[in-house]
């Protein structure tokens, strides 16, 4: 499009600009010469015109921003902005000088008395302050050509210097840190020289402080120190130094007392040793570090409960708790009360009470349920037996099942010392029913346990479907219980193997056998024969009906295997090609032949080994073979793959065949200075994008306008081509001069591409 300016001398402005194809807009820069108004006229054909306004005027400066500082602050920069007269910030077209002053150096000063905003930039932050001194002073920025400045006011003022609590507990004979590290004093800013600050103590009898006189030394802003509780009563303490605001805080020291934790709610009389903590505190319960050692005295409420194991014992100078044990000795309910036996001023401390009530066993069933002669393990276990804590020697645990012709169990286990349980198994015998599992020891209460016996059954597992062409699969018969619960048997189990329709599915064994000591056999298979559908079963050939495994079975179903192309639909350009395969679900017992078939008029045709074909073949041992498909001609190419030995259903594969696309070309750039080069990369792309190979050599036609053109190997090209078998090309897009850059790319069946690139100086 053409643009038209009513006054070049008064705004610069390109006379043209190009919208490049694919989009609807395009940019261009405008330059204020001397003050005036424009208007611009943009035309194209086929579209009305349309018109802007601009209003070029004497520029100003502004900056930002106003602040307040504290004294002894680093320095920080301030920025500078270039501006039209209503403030409204724009990039410059050439560098700009600003000078910069202080009204007073005394409060601030500045480290630049001149900054560059450079050409192509809207502002420059280079300059820094620096507060000197209390007081208020302006930073005035001018520039020549600029008949409006700008100022920022600042003001610094007197920081504060403060403590790290405003008020804080101590106990008597207490302090904050055992590294003497327990509160600290402080400056908003590091220090570049070291600050010497005093405290007073308006009350120094109530406590006393590692210092009165701190430093805060350079490339820091703090100094740790510590309080020390010398009698009850408040302190004030004020903190000052030179150049800076004081500040307060308060200092309570209360009467001391121990406090406690956690005494448990219950505990056996099997229990080992617990611990309590005991601590330092002042009277609102916060820990502390002690200043002196504290002998503490633990007393019982019923020693024939629980008893302290120290009588005695300390909290060590600057620890704030220690740890006491307490044995458990009998039944019952009892605290204990912790006080200072040394009458150093500590008030005692009572823990709350602990139950002690005698062990119980305590039974966990792996088997609530089991078939007739059938166990939960095959040795090790299935259930155990367990006490709450670790017993100190061997305890003998003896069993009980009330119907033994139900089921038993053994007549005692043992839980070895310093362990917790034993495992046990439940055996299941000849007669159906519920019994109860009793266990006792001595010293423990004893406990109990349901366990159901059921009649047995079998359980069959093997595959549901099988192809035509699918090799033998596994037949798993599991001894389970009626629930359908698997469990180990107690004698070796015959198993009769049936099937409903033997040319469907043909079973190689007419027994099995589950041995002694194990839940399941799988050494049967099954042969898939005809299409159709037939049930397996195993059964218990004993007559007996009451002792005999109630039948199990399964269904299965042999079916027709499919045949299945590697694509369901897929887009190809003419000359391209994609290399897919034809599969089987199985593995072929004997070599596979794959007919293919256009229907309709063939868009694509198939080749293996360069050679076209209208069959594959699928290898003995495997399940699939690949093939190539080419683009021939535009239309959706529909492929339909059969065979004749062994039947398999067919398939369908469908092929959208059309020119091929270039756009988009892979790193083209917005933008090129002249006489710079940028590699782009060109696909060849099927009408969908996606990226293909193609069949034999293909050229592509570059058309460059004056501003542009094309370099590979370090010639200029008008041509380039992709390989045969390759799916891209790499070049380079130079440029040559400022201007609209352009070009052009065909190919035969190919879609043209074109684009667009602005050439900068």
């Amino acid at each position: 499009m053409t643009i038209a300016s009513s006054d070049s001398a008064v705004l610069g402005a390109p006379t043209a600009v190009t919208i490049p194809a694919g989009t609807s807009y395009a940019y261009f820069t405008v330059r204020g010469k001397t003050p005036g108004g424009v208007t611009l006229t943009a035309t194209a054909p086929g579209y009305q015109p349309a018109t802007g306004s601009y209003v070029v005027t004497t520029p100003r400066l502004t900056a930002c921003c106003n602040r307040t500082f504290n004294n002894f602050a680093p320095s920080t920069s301030i920025t500078v902005y270039s501006a039209d007269s209503v403030g409204n910030v724009h990039y410059r077209s050439a560098r700009l000088s600003v000078s910069l002053v202080s009204t007073d150096p005394a409060v601030l000063t500045v480290d630049s008395a001149t900054v560059t905003i450079d050409s192509g930039q809207t502002s420059v932050s280079r300059a820094r302050i620096t507060p000197v001194g209390v007081g208020t002073a302006k930073i005035i920025f001018t520039a020549p050509g600029h008949l409006v400045s700008d100022t920022l006011s600042f003001t610094v003022v007197t920081p504060p210097i403060q403590l790290s609590f405003t008020s804080s507990l101590l106990g008597r004979r207490q302090h904050f840190s055992p590294t003497e590290n327990g509160f600290y004093v402080s400056t908003p800013d590091t220090r570049t020289s070291p600050l010497a600050v005093t405290i007073q103590q308006l009350h120094g009898t109530v406590d006393s402080l590692t210092t009165t006189t701190p430093t805060i030394l350079s490339g820091t802003s703090y100094t740790y120190l510590d309080a020390y509780g010398l009698a009850t009563g408040k302190d004030t303490l004020i903190v000052s130094a030179a150049g800076y605001r004081p500040d307060t805080a308060f200092i309570t020291v209360t009467t001391p007392q121990l406090t406690n934790c956690c005494m448990p709610s219950g505990k056996t009389t099997t229990s080992p040793p617990f611990t309590i903590s005991v601590a330092a505190a002042d009277s609102a319960g916060n820990t502390h570090y002690t200043k002196d050692t504290v002998v503490i005295a633990a007393v019982s409420s019923d020693t024939t409960v629980i008893r302290p194991a120290q009588p005695f014992f300390r909290i060590l100078k600057n620890a704030a708790n220690t740890s006491a044990t307490v044995n458990v000795v009998g039944p019952g309910t009892a605290s204990i009360t912790y006080s200072d036996s040394a009458g150093s001023g500590y008030l005692p401390t009572t823990t709350g009470s602990v139950m002690v009530t005698g062990p119980s066993l305590s039974l966990t069933n792996g088997t609530p349920k089991l078939g007739m002669r059938q166990t939960g393990s095959s040795g090790s276990g299935s259930s155990y037996v367990s006490v709450p804590n670790n017993v100190a020697a061997p305890l003998v645990v003896h069993l009980l099942s009330t119907g033994t012709r139900v089921a038993t169990v053994p007549d005692s286990v043992t839980i070895p010392m310093g362990n917790t349980y034993v495992y046990f198994d439940v055996t299941a015998h000849d007669t159906i029913g519920t019994i109860q599992i009793q266990a006792t020891a001595t010293g423990y209460s004893s406990a109990s346990m349901n366990v159901q016996v059921t009649q047995p059954e079998f359980i069959v597992n093997t595959a549901a479907s099988r192809n035509t062409t699918s090799p033998t699969a596994t037949i798993t018969v599991t001894a389970a219980d009626a629930s359908g619960t698997a469990h180990y048997t107690t004698e070796n189990v015959i198993v009769t193997l049936t099937s409903s329709a033997q040319s469907v599915a043909a079973i190689d064994s007419a027994t099995v056998t589950i041995p002694s000591g194990t839940s399941s056999v799988g050494s049967a298979k099954w042969s898939p024969g005809v299409v159709g559908t037939a049930t397996l079963s195993a059964a218990d050939p004993r007559t007996t009906a009451y002792y005999a495994y109630t039948t199990g079975s399964q269904a299965v179903t042999v079916v027709t295997p499919s045949i299945a192309f590697s694509w369901g639909s897929q887009t190809l350009g003419i000359g391209q090609y994609i290399d897919e395969y034809v599969s089987t679900p199985d593995n072929a017992a004997l070599p596979i032949d794959v007919a293919f078939a256009h229907v309709g008029l063939a868009r694509t045709e198939t080749d293996t080994g360069s050679v076209p074909t209208t069959s594959v073949r699928i290898s003995q041992g495997t399940s699939y073979t690949y093939f190539r498909t080419i683009g021939l001609s535009a239309g959706t190419d529909t492929l339909v793959g059969t065979t004749t030995s062994p039947a398999h259903t067919p398939d369908t594969a469908y092929t959208v065949v059309g020119q091929g696309l270039i756009d988009p070309v892979v790193g083209w750039p917005a933008t090129l200075k002249a006489g710079d080069s940028v590699q782009v990369t060109l696909y060849a792309r099927d009408p969908a994008g996606n990226q293909r190979f193609v069949l034999a050599a293909t050229a592509f036609t570059l058309a460059p306008n004056s501003f542009i053109e094309f370099h590979s190997g370090g010639v200029v090209i008008t041509q380039v081509p992709i390989p045969a078998d390759q799916y891209y090309v790499q070049f380079y897009v130079k440029g040559l001069s400022a201007g609209a850059g352009s070009a052009s790319i065909t190919a035969t069946n190919y879609q043209p591409y074109s684009n667009a690139v602005t050439v900068t100086p």
